[in-house]
């Protein structure tokens, strides 16, 4: 059984995402759980700044207001009739506060968070700071998807032969086997040079051998964002499973340039996961 949340900003409802949940949520005791996030930072903003910082008056403020409590209330109730019609297990969490926070708060409590690329990077100029958070702060995986929902042909492993690695693969592995089975999956190893050999190679193989029918290798000397898009480019409607790479990889994957190519693609959803 697994508890997934899918997160909404509640004024942007990605019904891809939760169709995506769905899709991942294959037994009758799974938990899916609709994270609505008003994001109240501007608060803080207001105490740092004065309330002179905002140009706003009271009237304007209470209007805006008004609006983002209707759209969280079609939000919730269009996630409540989908939930229902699908026969899915659901709950609503309603949250007020900073969206990074409130989200990663929830995701102590957690299997897995689904999120749609463009729920909360619609509105952000330049990079995807809030989906790049949540990917390096999350207590627990995530699956950044893209809006529209496509069928995963393909599962695309990203392998450097550090520890870390294998653990984000373990937790695809284990956590969503339905997932997988009867797909395509290649296993990328990704060194800085051709010289340079993956320590476990051979131990990781044979972890895969035992759970997975069978499996391409594909190896890669550069740079890991490089590496990961040129053979996704080349596969099937895959699902891109990564985590061994760091902060600092996971940044520049969702840098305005590379996020374009993704978004671009409509077709690349990632499992991000780390200790």
């Amino acid at each position: 059984m697994k508890k997934i949340l899918v997160a909404f900003d509640g004024t942007f409802f990605s019904e891809g995402a939760l169709e995506y949940a769905f899709n991942l949520s294959t037994n009758n005791g799974d938990l899916i759980v609709g994270v609505f996030i008003e994001d109240l930072s501007y608060v803080g903003y207001a105490t740092l700044f004065g309330e002179d910082y905002f140009t706003f008056n009271d009237a304007l403020l209470n209007k805006l207001e008004h609006e983002d409590d209707t759209k969280f209330s079609l939000s919730i109730a269009r996630f409540e009739t989908l939930c229902k019609a699908s026969g899915k297990n659901y709950q609503v969490h309603l949250n007020k506060g900073v969206p990074v926070n409130e989200l990663v708060r929830e995701s102590l409590f957690a299997d897995l968070i689904v999120i749609g690329y463009r729920t909360f990077f619609s509105n952000i100029i330049g990079e995807a700071s809030f989906l790049k958070d949540i990917l390096q702060e999350a207590a627990c995986p995530v699956m950044a998807v893209p809006d529209q929902c496509a069928p995963f042909k393909s599962i695309l492993l990203t392998f450097d032969g550090k520890p870390s690695s294998v653990y984000a693969i373990k937790q695809f592995t284990q956590l969503l086997p339905d997932v997988y089975n009867g797909l395509d999956v290649v296993l990328l190893s990704i060194t800085k040079s051709k010289e340079e050999k993956l320590e476990y190679s051979q131990l990781m193989q044979e972890y895969l051998a035992v759970h997975y029918r069978e499996v391409k290798f594909e190896n890669f000397a550069g740079e890991a964002n490089e590496a990961i898009l040129s053979i996704a480019e080349s596969m099937k409607s895959p699902l891109i499973i990564m985590g061994a790479f760091g902060r600092n990889v996971v940044s520049r994957f969702f840098s305005r340039s590379t996020a374009s190519k993704i978004l671009k693609h409509q077709s690349l959803p990632i499992f991000v996961c780390h200790k």
